[in-house]
């Protein structure tokens, strides 16, 4: 079945699914984040900070313009968004293009990769049951780092699967490497999803030596990407890199078991909605890792290099997915988007029990397997495609429309300060310096330095010092919207 030539139908869902979830997220690339989604504000305030010093590159000249310097963390997705601005000019739609391609190009590498080892219909349940959750769909066209990351880990994986198969695993070891490398210079926490999925590949090698190799090389790559980083981009920017690590939301892992055991009992009973939001994939994912484990036992398998290869992808997924849930739950901070790059380990078990069933159930007549396909794959999709259209009809344009009000506003030469500075000014060739909270990132004298423009939330401090509130008490409001998790109102303002 693995080796058969592509028939019409398969063609279809190998090209024609990508091309659905690609129209499903561009339908709405410009319309604002959903309301209620998650307790975080970062889907209103992150698009524009993690692409603010690629703007600032293509606008500016340069990647920096005050202490902010969150590129030197995301390297590879700051290169992408300068190709991309340089291309088609810096925008927030052109910086969520890099999401969307990075979720369509997942289904691909789903759909391709996992066709030799578990046949189109476990392929295509994996690629459904990721893609068209209703997690992926949120941010899956949001301009934020976990799409990528998805992308990155989900190309180790397929990787690290190919390796069980081939005879030579130096050519998936490289891919693997070079995946987890792109991951782990993208977001850190990655490194519990590489842990998760290694460890598998772990336990398979006891069977399969050539595995061991494959590991060996994949290790090698990773130290080489991470010790090049820094020595050529951590190091020589130590402090700047310091500050904006300081302005970042509290991520420390406790300490102490008390307090680590306190964080995993907050994300297990509450997890930012995460269940309600992923409860096909998760219930799929349960309900498929009883079916590939009685198919194991029926068919004599244990966890070897003589197992099923659906037995052996959904070891790889289950362990990505537990050590990564750790991994989430160790943080102090716990927004659901980080489970956003788990979702393929889960789509990994369901497609294995999909593989199962098809394998199974070859006997049966073609239309009754065929319904039972499209009711696993409508159970996947429909729940997410119903909720991402209830948000294409409730949301609006705040930020596009926002950005084109400033753009008319704020004159050449000026000098924006503020939290949404960097989003609202984002197609402006002018200088935002990004502000927040009580951080220590640019919290000098703004005013003293020259800022006449601020972006405001209302009731918060003034955000100058005590010697200018005179000023800031002369302050014209430019223009205003109502913004962020709580729908607060944020206004442009001039001072004289």
């Amino acid at each position: 079945m693995n080796h058969r030539p592509v028939a019409p139908l398969e063609r279809l869902a190998l090209v024609g699914f990508p091309l659905l979830v690609a129209v499903a997220l561009l339908v709405a690339i410009d319309h604002d984040p959903a309301r209620g989604i998650t307790f975080s504000n970062s889907p209103y305030t992150d698009e524009a900070w993690r692409a603010l010093n690629a703007r600032n590159l293509v606008l500016l000249g340069s990647w920096t313009t005050d202490a902010f310097a969150l590129h030197l963390e995301q390297l590879p997705l700051s290169i992408f968004q300068a190709v991309v601005f340089s291309i088609g000019g810096v925008g927030l739609v052109q910086a969520r293009l890099i999401s969307v391609a990075a979720t369509v190009a997942m289904a691909a590498i789903l759909l391709i990769g996992l066709r030799r080892p578990l046949g189109v219909p476990g392929a295509l349940a994996a690629a459904v049951a990721v893609t068209l959750s209703t997690l992926t769909l949120y941010y899956g066209r949001l301009a934020l780092l976990e799409p990528v990351v998805s992308l990155a880990l989900c190309l180790a994986a397929v990787a690290a699967i190919r390796a069980t198969e081939a005879v030579s695993v130096r050519r998936w070891a490289v891919v693997c490497g070079v995946a987890f490398g792109v991951a782990l210079l993208l977001k850190a926490n990655a490194l519990a999803s590489m842990v998760g999925i290694l460890g598998a590949v772990g336990s398979l090698a006891v069977r399969i030596p050539r595995l061991r190799g494959f590991i060996g090389i994949v290790l090698g790559i990773v130290a080489v990407g991470v010790i090049a980083w820094v020595l050529v981009v951590a190091i020589p920017n130590i402090e700047v890199l310091r500050e904006t690590i300081a302005a970042s939301p509290i991520d420390s892992i406790p300490i102490s078991p008390g307090g680590w055991l306190a964080d995993v009992r907050r994300f297990v009973t509450a997890n930012d909605g995460l269940v309600a939001l992923t409860w096909p994939i998760l219930t799929a994912a349960v309900v498929g890792s009883i079916i590939v484990v009685w198919d194991g036992l029926r068919g004599g398998s244990r966890l070897t290099g003589t197992s099923s290869a659906p037995t052996r992808l959904a070891l790889i997924g289950g362990s990505w997915v537990v050590v990564g849930l750790i991994g989430v739950a160790s943080f102090g901070y716990q927004p659901n988007r980080y489970v956003v790059p788990l979702l393929p380990g889960l789509a990994l078990i369901v497609g294995s029990a999909v593989s199962v069933i098809d394998r199974r159930t070859l006997g049966q007549p073609g239309a009754l397997r065929g319904v039972a396909m499209a009711a696993i794959v409508g159970l996947l999709a429909i729940p997410g495609l119903v909720a991402d259209a209830g948000w294409v009809s409730s949301t609006g344009r705040t930020e596009v429309d926002g950005q084109a009000a400033v753009e008319a506003i704020v004159p050449a030469g000026a000098h924006l300060a503020g939290g949404y500075a960097p989003l609202f000014a984002m197609r402006l060739p002018v200088t935002t310096t990004f502000t927040i909270g009580a951080t220590p990132l640019n919290q000098g004298d703004l005013y003293a330095a020259g800022v006449r423009w601020f972006v405001v939330e209302a009731g918060a401090p003034p955000p100058i010092t005590s010697q200018h509130l005179a000023a800031w008490a002369a302050r014209q409001e430019r223009w205003c919207t109502t913004w962020g998790r709580d729908a607060t109102r944020v206004c442009l303002v001039s001072l004289p």
